[in-house]
């Protein structure tokens, strides 16, 4: 089958790793695959040589303007490159195509429905493109049923899937650092974090905070860490291509995000065995893999105190580490990158 993929870009992100492993087993199960890449020309992640990978050279004007100039070079490569199926990770960018073009769309969602600012028109035509769509693939059973009937019954849940090559945690070679990785913006909310860790740096002054990623938050974010009297024990990473290596040196992942998509970080660090500890937030991927206490730990949106609570638990209990590590890996199995591919491919099957 001729697929052509519409998406960001394979740059840093959870977005671009999940698109950029799909585009590559895609093609290596014997599907012409191209990747388009709508917004970063940066590739950060590795595509394989048989995926055609196509950069829409970007030009300067107001949103409006580059909104409308990406759907109409969009159109134009596809109807040039006349695929069999064309799979979206972003609808607003396909409402040109879809009305000019008749051809199989399948769109996948890869945020919160409830909480991502599209105003009311981008909502209007999303949800439109959505009841047009053959297929639309969603991380959980939340961001589905956030949608009205006819939607939610074209809707299949689908994970993201787990590198191969995790490294593997291990409580006797970890340091007393507790660590983050995500984009540094007011989605992922790491003002709790560091409020969380005020308390925790209270009863447990040896602990270190490791921040990896970078975004616009970030000067306002060490600025807040001084404020608070913990920076000579935070340290802000800035991007790390170095992640799972970090992890399995610390000893606890944190995510204090207010709304996710489906985290990748936080689903690499429970496959690693890393004891983790999230907010419950919508649309509930957290929630659809961690068990409370058994594998990981999850605390209330926007609650900084139970959140330093679960820190402190699993820094005091070394046994607990231990018990939800093992218990955390098991993960690697649901969300293998066979697994997943084969879920994708099935829905491909049917379209």
């Amino acid at each position: 089958m001729k697929i052509v993929f519409i998406a960001h870009g394979a740059s840093n992100g959870g977005a671009g790793r999940v698109s950029s492993i799909l585009c590559n087993e895609l093609a290596r199960k014997g599907h012409q695959v191209t990747y388009y890449a709508f917004h970063y020309s940066n590739v950060s992640y590795p595509i394989d040589p048989a995926v055609n990978y196509v950069i829409l050279h970007q030009k300067s004007g107001n949103r409006i303007l580059t909104l409308l100039y990406r759907n109409r070079a969009i159109y134009e490569y596809i109807k040039k490159s006349r695929p069999d199926l064309v799979i979206s990770f972003a609808a607003n960018i396909m409402s040109y195509t879809v009305m000019k073009w008749k051809g199989p769309v399948i769109y996948s969602l890869r945020n919160d429905p409830s909480s991502v600012n599209a105003g009311m028109i981008g909502k209007r035509i999303r949800d439109r493109l959505y009841r047009r769509a053959k297929a639309i693939v969603f991380q959980t059973p939340g961001a589905r049923d956030y949608f009205p009937e006819e939607i939610r019954r074209k809707g299949v849940i689908i994970g993201n899937p787990i590198r191969e090559d995790l490294p593997c945690w291990r409580l006797d070679q970890a340091e007393d650092v507790i660590m983050t990785a995500c984009r540094l913006d007011s989605q992922k909310n790491v003002s709790l974090l560091l409020k969380a860790f005020r308390l925790v740096h209270e009863k447990h002054p040896s602990w270190s905070l490791r921040i990896c990623g970078d975004g616009p938050l970030m000067e306002q974010l060490k600025k807040e860490s001084a404020e608070l009297g913990i920076s000579d024990r935070v340290e802000f990473m800035g991007f790390c291509d170095n992640i799972n290596e970090l992890m399995v040196r610390s000893s606890i992942f944190a995510l204090s995000s207010d709304f996710e998509g489906l985290s990748n970080s936080m689903l690499e660090a429970l496959a690693t065995g890393l004891p983790t500890v999230c907010t419950d937030c919508s649309p509930g991927g957290a929630a659809l893999y961690i068990q409370n206490g058994v594998n990981g730990f999850l605390t209330p949106v926007g609650n900084h105190v139970a959140f330093a609570e679960a820190l402190c638990r699993l820094i005091e209990d070394r046994s607990l580490r231990a018990a939800v590590s093992s218990e955390a890996v098991k993960i690697r199995e649901r969300l293998s990158t066979e697994q997943i591919v084969s879920e994708w491919d099935a829905v491909i099957s049917k379209n």
